[in-house]
């Protein structure tokens, strides 16, 4: 029995073990791979790229400010022609919209600082007699303004501010540059005494600022003198400060200056270049010209660009340029009628819209 029960045992194990060897059917051929392509986003700049793709599929989503990345700009409008639902996250910071009116444009206070010493008078004639390419800035433009007019040995004349107005300007142009011719005449001095012109200003200014400053003012000083500024223990620095101190903005000081400015006009006294008036109308973007030049264009200027100084509007917020949009009264302008003057960061018109003209500028701030 033992034996007959050994030998069914040993068979079966033999029988099992056949069995794991044994395949069932035959393979004729090798197994048919199917090829599957993978889908997804094959473009670079957006944020679900993936590099090792077969075929776009139009998933692709972007994230940016298509106003500060000209390429992502260009990428996103290309792709989203073929794929119109494709998605953008706009980065872009909100647009900002300013509103001016130009019925309420600044008052400016002009004063007028003439060396009075007595090499002066040919200067003095000149100033008078061109004064009228000055004044005709203001008179076409409408711009509100007093002025005064005080003498780098600090001698105040009394009637400027009375005389020499928008108001009076209006009544009678005829007379008030008659006026003007009159009063810019300071005289001359024959004295050793340093001229001042930064402590005159500043003295006048203590005393009489209310004559032709207003609340809201721009204060624009116009410095002549054929010698150099001596004020004692004084930088250029401060005396702008000084100025500032009587306006309610820093930015609303304005300085010009009419010396000698070229070394061959004092070769025997080189110590009278007007070097800190050139560097203060330099620091306050003012226009700097000479004494020996003439006096009609430069006079011109310096009333270009006072009258620009109260027909530009400053932004609250550094713009990002090409998103600035301007308009008037409702309607967008041409970029060609104004511009943006990024030092100061405002706009100017080239034509000052009409009294009460409606402004809007609206824009990106920059980042």
């Amino acid at each position: 029995m033992k034996i007959v029960i050994s030998l069914l045992i040993s068979l079966t194990i033999i029988s099992c073990k056949k069995s794991t060897n044994v395949l069932v059917g035959e393979v004729t051929s090798p197994p048919v791979v199917l090829e599957v392509k993978t889908k997804g986003c094959k473009v670079e700049l957006a944020n679900n790229y993936q590099e090792d793709l077969d075929n776009e599929d139009g998933s692709c989503e972007f994230e940016g400010c298509l106003a500060f990345d000209e390429d992502l700009q260009k990428t996103y409008e290309q792709y989203k022609v073929i794929f119109k639902d494709s998605k953008l996250v706009s980065t872009c910071p909100d647009i900002i919209s300013e509103e001016f009116n130009q019925e309420n444009r600044a008052h400016v206070g002009i004063l007028w600082v003439i060396d009075d010493s007595g090499s002066m008078r040919e200067e003095q004639e000149n100033l008078a007699n061109n004064f009228s390419n000055f004044i005709n800035e203001f008179s076409d433009k409408d711009i509100d303004f007093t002025m005064g007019i005080t003498t780098t040995l600090y001698r105040t004349v009394e009637d400027a501010p009375l005389k020499l107005n928008k108001t009076e300007i209006n009544k009678d142009k005829e007379q008030f540059i008659v006026d003007f011719k009159s009063l810019i005449n300071v005289g001359a001095i024959n004295t050793a005494a340093p001229e001042s012109g930064f402590s005159a200003a500043n003295k006048f200014l203590e005393t009489d600022s209310s004559k032709i400053l207003q609340k809201k003012s721009h204060l624009v000083a116009i410095y002549v003198s054929d010698e150099e500024e001596q004020t004692e223990n004084l930088t250029i620095e401060e005396h702008i400060d000084q100025l500032a101190s009587y306006v309610d903005n820093k930015e609303k000081v304005q300085t010009h200056s009419i010396s000698l400015i070229k070394a061959e006009n004092v070769k025997s006294n080189p110590e009278s270049l007007g070097k800190r008036y050139q560097e203060i109308s330099a620091k306050t973007k003012g226009v700097t010209g000479s004494l020996r030049e003439d006096f009609a264009p430069l006079l011109k200027n310096i009333g270009k660009s006072i009258s620009d100084l109260i027909d530009s509007f400053k932004l609250k917020s550094a713009p990002f340029i090409p998103s600035l949009k301007v308009s008037v009264n409702g309607k967008v302008l041409d970029n060609s009628l104004w511009n943006f003057d990024e030092n100061s960061q405002s706009i100017v018109f080239k034509t000052p819209p009409e009294a009460s003209s409606e402004i809007v500028v609206r824009y990106l701030p920059s980042r």
